[in-house]
């Protein structure tokens, strides 16, 4: 046998293992982690696309919802899963990009403790006004909050995370005084706003597009540079004059650090079979998600860059840092 051949065969063994792993891939059921709480955004999204990958892939995918620490938790249970494709996790920018400079002490590292899979989706930040603003339109909130510096609160899902740094922007943009109420989870803050217990929240449109529609709350602009389908009518910061009002939540899934290749491989054509599919692209635009479909490598790029954008931010925001 030939030094060539030897080397090729030396080749072959090397990665015979990892093409037959992922040839059988999956075998058993595989745990997809949301770092947040049921009924929000993210298990909305999980719940969707695993229903679908279970029937393509022959194997339950189950949703553990493992809320804490503004998706830190759960999202650390990603990186210190076993690397074998069987667990994989859905994840968002807090505990992707915005935490890293939230936090004094963060259990991972977002750049390297991680497979990237697959940017799945994202959605813009919504700003809505409950009945105790009395406002009908974004000129009107600021008119109104330079008569009251002070005296109109926001509230949000938490002390830094994406709706509360989305206040942060257009405070700044306007240059009016507003109070941020953080809460612990969107939930709670979008029934307030409904109650009338705040003037006014941020959140990912996905979890205000039902008060929206229902006429709970008013919406007064997007967090984007471009219209929302789910919201024709809703003008973006930037229609109303605050470009610098940019903030849109992603959604990826992600794997542990070392799951091999192939298995990111067939998870990520499964995944991106999935959101082109009519059905679920409708159901996930109807919900006011905006499909991405990236591939492993456009996420890891995205959250490299992500992360010192969002640090410009957190750092003035006022938003103490965490251990």
């Amino acid at each position: 046998m030939s030094t060539f051949q030897r080397a090729l065969l030396t080749l072959f063994v090397i990665l015979w293992p990892f093409g037959a792993v992922a040839d059988t891939f999956p075998a058993r059921p595989i745990r997809v982690i949301v770092p947040f709480a049921a009924g929000g955004s993210g298990d909305i999204v999980a719940r969707l696309l695993g229903e679908r990958a279970a029937q393509l892939l022959g194997q339950n995918f189950i949703v553990e919802n493992r809320a804490g620490a503004g998706g830190v938790t759960g999202t650390d249970g990603v990186a210190k899963a076993p690397p074998d494709g069987y667990t994989i996790g859905l994840s968002t920018t807090g505990p992707l990009a915005i935490n890293v400079s939230l936090m004094e002490r963060m259990p991972y590292d977002p750049v390297v403790d991680f497979a990237p899979v697959m940017l799945l989706a994202r959605a813009p930040e919504l700003l809505v006004a409950g009945p105790k603003a009395h406002v009908v339109t974004l000129d009107d909130l600021v008119s109104l909050a330079k008569q009251r510096p002070g005296q109109i609160s926001f509230g949000s899902s938490g002390t830094g995370s994406l709706p509360h740094l989305a206040g942060e922007l257009l405070r700044r943009a306007a240059n009016i005084d507003l109070v941020h109420v953080p809460y612990r989870g969107v939930g709670p803050a979008a029934n307030d706003v409904v109650a009338g217990q705040i003037e006014l929240m941020f959140a990912d449109l996905p979890v205000l597009l039902p008060q929206v529609q229902g006429g709970a709350v008013k919406a007064l602009g997007l967090a984007s540079n471009a219209r929302s389908p789910a919201l024709p009518e809703v003008p973006t910061m930037v229609e109303l004059g605050f470009p610098s009002v940019q903030a849109n939540n992603w959604y990826a899934i992600i794997a542990p650090k070392g799951t091999p290749p192939d298995i990111v491989a067939k998870l990520h054509s499964v995944l991106l079979q999935i959101v082109k599919e009519p059905v679920v692209a409708s159901k996930l635009a109807d919900l006011g998600f905006e499909i991405v479909g990236g591939s492993p490598e456009s996420l890891a790029a995205l959250m490299r860059s992500e992360i010192p954008k969002w640090a410009e931010i957190v750092r003035p925001s006022a938003a103490p840092a965490k251990k």
